[in-house]
Parts: C-alpha cells; structure tokens; sequence
C-alpha cells in the first residue's frame, strides 16, 4: 500500500516545481528565445524574404494638356469623314464596301492624348517586348541560374507578374473609369530601387515603338489607297477602252443605215423631208384617236440623210457624243485630282506632326519618381511572433528536460 501511494506520487506532476524551474532558467529561456528570432531574421533578410514591394506606377498621357502638334492633322481627319477610323474600328478592318470616290475603310485615326496613352498600355502588354527589354537591362543576371530554361522561366515568371491598366475613353466610352483610379502598371518585387530604373530604361523604348508603329500604319493605309487608286484608275481606262469600241461599232452601224436609208431615197427621188403629222381620225364614241405607224427613214429625203452622214464623219472627237464616255470620264477626273490632292494634303500635315521626329515624340511618361511602393513588412512581426512562441516552448521543454535529467544523475 505504501509502495503503490510512493509509486503514484512520483508519476503526480508538480506544478510548483515546474514553476521554480522556469523560473530559476528564465535567463537560459530568454537568451535561447532571442537567439532564434535574431537567426530567424538573419536568415530571412539574407534570403531578401522580407523586402517584397507591390510597386505602383502612374502612366501619364503626353497630350494631356497640349495637343497643338496634331491639330492640324487631326482637323484635317476630322473634317474628311472617308479618311476617320475610330479605335475599335482599326480592330477589325476592311469591312464595308465603298463608291469608287470614298476611302473605303481604310482609314486614319485621330492622334490625342487617350489613344497614345492606349498604345503605351497596350505595349507594355506586349510579352515578347517586355522580356526582350527585361534580358536588354540585364533584370535577371543568367549567372544566378543553373541553366538557360530555368533562367527563361523566371524572365517569363516576371513578364507575366506586371499588371497593366488603361483609364481612359475610346470611341466616346470611358474605360476603367472608377473613382481615383489611373493608368498604371505595377508589380510585387523584392528590389524597388532595380524596377524604378528599369521603368525609366524601358519608357523611351515604348515610346519608339509606337512612333514606328503609327508611322508604318500611316504609310501603309497610303500606299494602299494609291493601290486602290490605280486599280480603280485601271477599270475605268478598261470601261473606257470598251466603251470606245463599242461607239465605233455604234457610229459604223450607223453609217452604214444611213447610207441605205440615203439610196432608197434617191431611188425613190425623195429629195427633201416627205414626212406628214401623223392622221387624226374619230371613232364611233367620239373619242379623237392619234393614229401614227413608223415610218421609213428614207422618207427625211437623201439631201437631209446624205448631210447627216457628212457631219458624222467630220465629228473631231466622237466621244463628245457619248453619254456614257463623258460619265466615265467624270468619274476618271474626280479620282485622280480629288483622292489625289486629299492624300497629298495628308501626308503634308502627317509629316509636319511629332511622329517623324523620335525627339519630340512621346505617347506617354512614366511617373517613376511618384511610384507608390507598399511593403509586406507586417510579415517580419508576424515571424518574429511565431518564431518567439515556437522559441519560448522549445527553450522552455529544453530546461525542463536537462532538470529531470540533472535529478536522475
């Protein structure tokens, strides 16, 4: 009975003396606690764990305030109905069929402020462009990588973790348009200052290749129109070469009645106009009836018929009397000089705008200096708290264990 109380006595925990352990060991607690969170957070600032930024960055349109290097070209779009594309329009092209005076659906856009801030999202879009221009600024150094597909996957990794907004209107419709909300692109990244200078590096490539690509736009809807231009010039000269042909059969066919017609006549020694007004004659209702028959050509008299083949003959130009020719020749006019002229002009205030000079051209500007950067520093507290507890049990578990350990001895 006594052995069994003893033996149940020793399996009772002491609370107190617990207690009086921990307590004796607080220092050797305290100092093991402070340890691992001061390796913790060695290890996590070696590891760049904690300096993750969700980096934002304002895409400000260049024409904001000023548009009067395109307003001349602009007017001049503008006030040619045929030669105005809107945005979405230049999606899906060559749709409508158009008279042989118009542009088709060829068209040009006007250049504002919204439509190069649209550009400069759209590129900054673009994922071939941006990692091109990422390995250009050499972002990711490809000695940190064990191999070429691993280093690959981290430039794809990183293309694919910018986010882009556009904040505008198109087509008169307002896009993204919520309350203090702009045009940005941002990203979560562990080195702020490396992406600053990347934005600033990667602006003036954008840039260009908007220039370029409006500019080989412009270029190639002009030389389109002159295509067209030719090919409709083409067809006319065709219908004109046909029409042509066709008169001269007309005028030798005609000729050649007149002559019979002129033969006849003097067979019948009609020299002079034998027609009569046509007979007048009434029926039984009373009604007066109009009766007229057709009557033979010849009956004008040879003198008149033989004159008329003589004019005919003497005619300088014969399409003068074509209806026809002088509609095709209308229509042959007002392609060459009015298209003509209207492309002219184009180009002329085309060239005079900022996209041929890379100096003065910009679609946009990154705001850099004003990138708002929000750090996950919460995360190191919610570490060094967790770290602390798990430190503290540990530290704790440790003295207790080494004091049972110490007694048994």
């Amino acid at each position: 009975m006594i052995s069994k109380e003893k033996n149940q006595s020793e399996n009772e925990i002491d609370l107190i003396e617990i207690g009086f352990t921990i307590f004796n060991n607080k220092w050797k607690i305290l100092l093991i606690t402070i340890v691992a969170i001061v390796m913790v957070i060695i290890f996590v600032n070696q590891t760049k764990q904690l300096e993750k930024y969700t980096a934002t960055t304002e895409i400000k349109p260049s024409l904001n305030h000023d548009q009067s290097a395109y307003f001349m070209y602009n007017s001049f779009v503008s006030n040619n109905i045929n030669l105005r594309e809107t945005y979405l329009e230049s999606l899906d092209k060559f749709k409508q069929e158009e008279n042989y005076t118009s542009f088709t659906n060829k068209n040009f856009k006007v250049i504002d402020g919204d439509y190069l801030l649209y550009l400069f999202v759209i590129k900054f879009n673009d994922f071939n462009f941006i990692k091109d221009q990422l390995i250009k600024f050499n972002y990711l150094e490809k000695k940190d990588y064990v191999d070429e597909k691993i280093y690959e996957d981290a430039l794809s990794k990183m293309v694919y973790s910018i986010k882009t907004l556009y904040v505008g209107e198109i087509n008169n419709s307002l896009i993204n348009n919520k309350k203090d909300e702009y045009s940005h692109v941002s990203i979560t990244t562990d080195n702020l200052q490396k992406w600053k200078d990347f934005l600033n590096f990667v602006e003036t490539p954008i840039n260009e290749e908007i220039r370029l690509f409006i500019k080989k736009s412009f270029n190639k809807k002009i030389e389109s129109l002159r295509k067209e231009k030719e090919y409709k010039l083409a067809d006319i000269n065709n219908e004109i070469k046909n029409e042509r042909i066709s008169l001269e059969i007309e005028i030798e066919n005609e000729l050649l009645f007149l002559s019979e017609q002129a033969e006849i006549a003097r067979t019948l020694d009609i020299a002079k106009n034998n027609l009569y007004p046509p007979t007048l004659y009434t029926v039984d209702t009373g009604i007066i009836k109009n009766s007229s028959t057709e009557i033979p050509y010849y009956l004008r008299g040879y003198e008149m018929i033989e004159k008329e083949i003589e004019l005919i003959k003497k005619r300088v130009d014969q399409e003068n009397f074509s209806e026809e020719l002088n509609n095709l020749g209308k229509r042959k006019r007002s392609l060459i000089s009015t298209q003509g002229k209207t492309l002219e002009r184009l180009q002329k205030e085309f060239i005079n705008t900022p996209i041929h000079n890379s100096e003065k051209f910009s679609a946009a500007k990154l705001a850099v200096g004003l990138t708002s950067a929000e750090g996950n520093r919460h995360n190191l507290i919610k570490i060094i708290f967790i770290t602390g507890i798990i430190s503290l049990i540990f530290a704790i578990f440790y003295v207790l264990v080494a004091n049972e350990i110490s007694k048994r001895r």
